[in-house]
């Protein structure tokens, strides 16, 4: 297990509080989950369809000592509002209150804007931007009615960047930001902290994908000289959770890339 997670854990306050994670079976998902667990955490972690991924994740995690009582997945689709009623419904009947949501869930379409298809659109504004509706419709007025808790959306450092073939994926992001701080304002007064993470590029299935050449080239702006590993955009989320006074803010861990 990487010492990266272990910062803050003389603090007692993480413990045996329950956490979700929104695709948290894979890539920078997985990496909070795990460091989430390394605090102390109950976590339920969520993913779509992908079994195979979670099934692994759920071994390597059994492997490093977080069994049942710990870690528990749930399949789901977020950007559907039924399916997070049931969802939150099951996690707070296995685990109780929900203290933090990690808004993780998030695909790419890439496409330029004038052929790119409705159903592209359409896919990356629902599970990227609709499912953190869904998530905080669902686990808000716990957390108000409690006055505490901790919502962390993932955006990207392109809700800000821009990129060309990124339109719908863009525009998400930066749609997600604004609701972050709104969200944040809303909520402040009830104890409910609302923050965002905009990672850069990190080694994840996503940039896995994408043409070697442009990876260098992107690689070649970053002053840092490399992409992120995900487990350092993980230290992010907990480093957010260390700060209980700070609200409405974008954590931008980009490498220097949009300094």
């Amino acid at each position: 297990m990487s010492d990266t997670y272990k910062i803050g854990l003389a603090s007692s306050r993480f413990q045996n509080k329950n956490a979700i994670v929104t695709g948290g079976t894979r890539g920078i998902g997985y990496e909070i989950t795990q460091a989430l667990l390394v605090h102390g955490f109950r976590v339920a972690a969520v993913y779509r369809g992908n079994e195979a991924a979670a099934k692994d994740a759920k071994g390597k995690l059994d492997d490093l000592g977080f069994g049942d009582d710990h870690i528990k997945l749930y399949k789901a689709n977020v950007g559907e509002l039924e399916d997070c009623k049931s969802l939150i419904n099951q996690i707070e009947k296995d685990l109780g209150p929900v203290s933090v949501l990690v808004n993780n869930a998030g695909i790419t379409r890439d496409g330029f804007l004038h052929k790119m298809p409705e159903q592209d659109w359409d896919a990356v504004m629902t599970t990227n931007l609709k499912s953190v509706y869904n998530m905080l419709e669902m686990v808000l007025p716990g957390m108000r009615e409690r006055q505490e808790g901790h919502v962390i959306n993932m955006s990207s450092v392109n809700a800000s960047l821009y990129p060309m073939g990124q339109a719908n994926y863009a525009a998400a992001k930066a749609a997600l930001e604004a609701l972050t701080k709104v969200a944040a304002r809303e909520n402040a007064s009830k104890g409910v902290a609302v923050n965002a993470l905009a990672p850069g590029y990190t080694h994840t299935d996503m940039t896995g994908g994408m043409n070697p050449q442009a990876l260098k080239n992107i690689e070649a702006q970053i002053p840092m000289g490399r992409l992120a590993a995900p487990e350092e955009m993980a230290l992010g989320v907990i480093l957010a959770l260390l700060t209980p006074y700070t609200t409405g803010q974008i954590f931008r861990m980009n490498g220097g890339l949009h300094i």
